[in-house]
This record gives structure tokens, C-alpha cells and sequence, in this order.
């Protein structure tokens, strides 16, 4: 659907499409979360929306999404309900008639999980993609941390200003801004 003014001037946008709004994705099932900036992945479990959790990447958050979406398919049940008994196949051909569009990524990228998602209930797989993402963060917070304490000690190279690319703008690759070019 194409973008409609109407009489105010305003702009709609049709629905699964990304409007421009910052906390949008390009991936299903995956938006930013207002606080805090981070991208959270997002299911509906009995018509409810359920929160599998919050991630530093918009790429991880739509993984923690895909995996969801492919015990789904296995378990023989919908994104929406609960529940549901494994159908009787063997595992590769489980994966390989995944339904078109449910992943994010090509079904193929979670092959070797399948065993694992076979193994697990619906619930513990959301408290393990919640636990991931929440590992994700105390990660990013350590590298602050850490990058704090080196600005802190005076280290002439480390700076707290980042530039607008991942590495700080000196192409090495740490996202740091160093001050005498090395």
C-alpha cells in the first residue's frame, strides 16, 4: 500500500510497511522499545502479546523472533496459542516445510537447533531467549564500564565521544574515537 495524505496533510501508511518512525523495524515481530533503546522481539501467545526480550542489535532480537516462530512450526502450533503436540515427522523434514515468511531469516539458519527446540516446552525457550537478551545488555554495560574507567585514568587514547559509524570513526574496528589517530 502506498503512503495516502489526507485532508490534514498527514501520512498513512499501510499496515507492515516501516513508516520512518525511529522505533520501527524492517524485521517481523521485532520494534525498539521507547526507554530504553533497545530492540525487543515480540510474540502473540494466547492473542496476548509476549515479550521473548530486549536486544542491543535489531538483528538479534529478529533471531530470538525466528526461533520462536520455528518451535511453533514444529510443535505443529500457532505464533498464538500455547500449546500443541509435536507431529510425528523426523526433524530435517520438520524444517524443511516450514511454512514460507514465518522467519525473519531463511528457516535453514536454525537447523542445527532443532533438536533443541524439539526438546524444550514453549516456556522455557521464552525464559532462554529473555535470559540471552538480558546477558546481551550486561555485556554492552561492561564495555561502557570499562571504556569509563580507561577515559577516567586519563588514557590519551580512549575518549567517551563516539563518531556516527561502529568504529568510532578511526576504522579499527572498537568504537572508539581515539585522539592521537592510533
Amino acid at each position: 500500500m502506498k503512503p495516502v495524505g489526507n485532508s490534514k496533510g498527514s501520512v498513512k501508511v499501510g499496515k507492515n510497511q516501516v513508516s520512518g518512525k525511529p522505533f520501527t523495524s524492517k524485521f517481523r515481530g521485532v520494534h525498539r522499545t521507547i526507554p530504553t533503546k533497545r530492540w525487543e522481539a515480540q510474540f502473540r501467545r494466547d492473542g496476548k502479546p509476549t515479550s521473548l526480550g530486549c536486544f542491543d542489535t535489531e538483528e538479534s532480537a529478529a533471531r530470538a523472533y525466528d526461533r520462536m516462530m520455528v518451535w511453533c512450526q514444529l510443535h505443529n502450533t500457532s505464533s498464538t496459542s500455547s500449546g500443541g503436540k509435536a507431529i510425528k515427522k523426523n526433524q530435517r523434514e520438520r524444517v524443511n516445510h516450514l511454512k514460507a515468511n514465518v522467519t525473519n531469516y531463511p528457516s535453514s539458519m536454525y537447523q542445527d537447533d532443532v533438536p533443541w527446540l524439539m526438546s524444550i516446552t514453549q516456556e522455557e525457550l521464552l525464559l532462554q531467549l529473555r535470559k540471552e537478551g538480558r546477558a546481551e545488555a550486561a555485556a554492552t554495560r561492561a564495555m561502557e564500564r570499562e571504556r569509563a574507567d580507561l577515559a577516567a585514568r586519563g588514557n590519551p587514547r580512549v575518549t567517551l565521544r563516539k563518531n556516527n559509524g561502529e568504529d568510532g570513526g578511526d576504522g579499527d574496528g572498537d568504537g572508539l574515537l581515539h585522539e592521537d589517530g592510533k
